[in-house]
């Protein structure tokens, strides 16, 4: 009779057993579909993201330049330009966002990466006026990112990107030059 039950026990464990074994290769499986679908995610947007580049050009300097500092006298042209630069800009943070959510990347990553691209690429009246427009969309696929893209663009002094730029050609203009007699050091 106690081997009986030993058995019935026994058995029971297997079961039990393959029940968690398969369960665990299902949840494997699960996550492995929901990177995959991440991955595919993030080449279509780098194939959509090389058209945008492409786009650019050779105007790209000029026109993000005028961009920063006198936005009001971009042509249409270059406002396509800057569309694509900006464009881009969005495509690597929607990346970084599905690299987090496939947990490729660590909880956060979305959130760092917009405070730290946000001052350089959205710190002027142009990339920000676009932000206007562009949000709508953005808020329809990540809420969360455009709570995150707000924040950082609410908390930027005004003309960020033009106060860098002017005091980092200040400084640069007092560099010497380097000659062959500089390097003899």
């Amino acid at each position: 009779m106690k081997l009986h039950h030993v058995n019935d026990w026994l058995k029971l464990a297997g079961n039990l057993g393959v029940f968690l074994g398969l369960a665990l290769v299902a949840l494997q499986m699960q996550q492995a579909n929901h990177i995959a679908r991440a991955e595919q995610q993030a080449e279509r947007n780098k194939a959509y993201q090389d058209l945008e580049i492409g786009m650019i050009g050779e105007q790209g300097p000029a026109a993000w330049v005028k961009s920063v500092f006198d936005p009001a006298s971009l042509t249409r042209e270059e406002i396509r330009v800057m569309d694509a630069y900006l464009i881009n800009e969005i495509i690597v943070m929607r990346r970084t966002a599905l690299q987090e959510e496939a947990g490729l990347l660590p909880a956060g990553a979305l959130r760092k990466e917009v405070n730290d691209s946000v001052a350089y690429f959205f710190g002027n009246d142009f990339a920000q006026t676009w932000w206007k427009y562009e949000r709508p969309a953005q808020l329809r696929r990540n809420p969360d990112f455009v709570g995150y893209m707000d924040e950082a663009i609410a908390d930027l002094p005004k003309n960020t990107t033009a106060k860098f730029m002017l005091n980092l050609e200040a400084d640069i203009r007092t560099l010497s030059p380097v000659t062959a007699e500089s390097l003899q050091d």
